[in-house]
Formats: structure tokens, C-alpha cells, sequence
């Protein structure tokens, strides 16, 4: 049986687009993280945080895999009439090592995010994912509605995550919020998600 290369190439947009949509929520959500300094609802947060980068992650694999498709049913032509092959396995190459080193910042405790380093890691691996799928969407705003709101809900999401993220790094530098003492003398990891 024949791969069609219409269905192919629908299944690339629609996984391309649910994969945008998740990433908004899950910059939204690890906003609300970084912007809570302790208690239960941080760690409910950092829970569903994980969830749903992994669940980004799943999603723009089965993208992936949908492009493998689409290459298979045109011999190749949507990859040679585009960059290459080179570019593309670059780029792949470069989202799971930006996704990787987010998660397992994710992945550690609560405190080991105040650190600088760990910070930096996990704002500028988002961004740097969040950029590749926000070029995809605001050059084409007049293209399709859809193209619109979801270049106006990732410009949202990032904003939100960037503003809550500099927040927390004023914060934990400066030491002047006056949750930031009681926070240092009270907080341990975060339970690992189940």
C-alpha cells in the first residue's frame, strides 16, 4: 500500500499544530511554577509541568515521525525542496538536546532551580524552542486565523514565562521579597512526580 502523500503532508500540519499549542501550555504552566516560591501547589505545578513537556516532547516526535512519512510518500521532494537533509537532521538534533536539557532541569528540585545556572538552562533551552516554532507562525499571520492566534498565544506564553522567570530571579538574587527568607528556611525538594 502507497503512503498519500496528502494524508502525509495533513498529518505534518496537524501534529506541527498540536505540538505549538502544548508548548504554550506548558510555558504557561512552568510560568506559574517558577512564580511560586513554595507550599503543595508548587510541587502540583512542577508535576503537570513535567507531564506536559514530556507530553510536547511525544507530540513532536510523532511530528517527526510524520515528516519521515511525508518524505517516504514524495521521495524525498519536501525535504530537497526545502534545506536539505542536513539542516532537518540538525534541527532534530538540536530540539532534543535543548528539550533534554529543559527537562532535566524540570526534573530536579525546586532549589536547584534558584541556581543561576539551572535557570539560564532552562529559560534559554525554551526559548530556543519556543523561537523555531514561533518563526513558523507570525511570517504567515495573514496566511490563516489559525496561524495568528497561535503566533499571539506562543508570543503570550513566552512573555508570561520571561516576566515570572525575572521575577524569580530578582527575587532569589536580591533576597528582598520577604518570602525568599522563609522559603531558604523551610524548603526542601519537591516530591518527584509519579
Amino acid at each position: 500500500m502507497a503512503l498519500d502523500a496528502g494524508l502525509a503532508a495533513l498529518l505534518v500540519r496537524a501534529t506541527a499544530r498540536v505540538s505549538a499549542v502544548i508548548l504554550a501550555g506548558n510555558l504557561l504552566v512552568a510560568a506559574r511554577r517558577v512564580g511560586r516560591v513554595g507550599g503543595p501547589e508548587r510541587a502540583a505545578l512542577r508535576t503537570l509541568d513535567i507531564r506536559l513537556f514530556v507530553a510536547f516532547i511525544v507530540s513532536h516526535t510523532i511530528h517527526f515521525v510524520c515528516v519521515g512519512l511525508l518524505t517516504i510518500a514524495t521521495a524525498g521532494a519536501n525535504i530537497d525542496a526545502r534545506t536539505g537533509y542536513a539542516p532537518v537532521i540538525a534541527v532534530g538534533v538540536l530540539f532534543y538536546l535543548a528539550c533534554g536539557a529543559a527537562l532535566r532541569v524540570k526534573l530536579r528540585c525546586s532549589r536547584v532551580w534558584a541556581q543561576p545556572r539551572n535557570r539560564r538552562i532552562e529559560v534559554w533551552s525554551l526559548v530556543a524552542i519556543w523561537l523555531a516554532f514561533f518563526q513558523a507562525y507570525i511570517t504567515r499571520p495573514l496566511q490563516s486565523w489559525l496561524f495568528a492566534a497561535l503566533a499571539i498565544g506562543l508570543l503570550y506564553s513566552m512573555l508570561v514565562f520571561l516576566a515570572r522567570a525575572r521575577q524569580r530571579r530578582i527575587t532569589e538574587e536580591t533576597g528582598s521579597h520577604r518570602e525568599t527568607a522563609q522559603r531558604r528556611a523551610t524548603e526542601a525538594c519537591d516530591q518527584r512526580p509519579a
